[in-house]
């Protein structure tokens, strides 16, 4: 399937094939033996950076990718999509008689528009008549980063286009707390293995000789192996799926099947190597040879 990957950005060129789940291996084996591999995993509450819950980045506010400035509330100065005009948020925005609405956002004052963006959730009673009508108002920005639903607990995937990203001040982008951050392996941590051009991680790996990571590191080898002669060794094992090209997207694809052991099973490739340059293409085909 020539789809494109999950936006989730939890999900990487690591965990999308298996190559960290077998990082993650090697140094529970070798690291720091008394911690089980989920302590090095940024998706369980056991290793993820406690503040950016493991995306490695931290979401900072866009106040253009929410709010339009040189629009009125009227005039429909919201930009994600449940702020329209004449919906349910917009309504309780105006019910709340917080905000001119006539008065474009630019010139909100520093208090007005941090109402409008930050405001946690207030339980607001509107009258019509001997009819009251309860509501909660909550800060665009407030709201978002705080959603909970039976699917969704925080931002949705779709609620990431608003915002900026920022390597997390915490872990520097390694996706893990500090504990796990502490293990090394020839001076490394799993964030800076993880975060290494994929050439420069196969070199790395290669170089640990440790009785404990005999029977792991080929497997590891394998996996990161498999993506370079996909033609993606530029790209490093933390890259965020979301961020990769359709070209690339596809490569990681193509690595992630020819890496697995399944047997007796027919692949249909559907143009395969469309786009790459030809010294990728005889990778390929090589792969698929073997």
């Amino acid at each position: 399937s020539q789809e494109r990957v999950s936006g989730n950005p939890r999900s990487t060129v690591g965990t999308l094939t298996e190559a960290y789940t077998y990082l993650r291996m090697l140094y529970s084996r070798v690291g720091l033996p008394s911690l089980d591999s989920s302590y090095y995993s940024f998706n369980h509450p056991n290793g993820f950076c406690t503040k950016c819950k493991g995306l490695g980045r931290t979401v900072e506010v866009s106040i253009n990718k929410i709010v339009d400035r040189n629009k009125s509330l009227n005039e429909g100065a919201i930009i994600p999509g449940d702020g329209y005009v004449g919906g349910r948020q917009w309504c309780i925005i105006k019910a709340s008689h917080y905000f001119d609405m006539d008065k474009l956002i630019k010139n909100y004052d520093e208090y007005e528009l941090d109402k409008l963006l930050n405001s946690p959730p207030e339980l607001l009673e509107a009258y019509s008549g001997e009819i009251v009508d309860r509501f909660t108002f909550q800060g665009l920005v407030y709201r978002i980063k705080h959603r909970n639903t039976k699917v969704h607990r925080g931002p949705t995937e779709n609620d990431y286009k608003y915002f900026d990203f920022a390597d997390c001040p915490e872990c520097g982008g390694g996706r893990l707390n500090s504990q796990a951050l502490l293990v090394k392996i020839n001076g490394k941590n799993i964030g800076e293995v993880g975060n290494m051009a994929l050439t420069d991680c196969l070199s790395f790996v290669k170089s640990i000789n440790l009785p404990q990571a005999r029977i792991i590191r080929p497997r590891l080898e394998m996996q990161i192996r498999g993506l370079i002669d996909a033609g993606v060794g530029y790209l490093s094992l933390n890259r965020s799926t979301d961020t990769l090209s359709g070209g690339e997207a596809q490569r990681v694809k193509l690595a992630r099947q020819m890496g697995c052991d399944l047997i007796e099973t027919i692949y249909v490739l559907d143009e395969p190597t469309a786009g790459l340059h030809p010294r990728d293409v005889d990778k390929v085909v090589n792969n698929l040879r073997r």
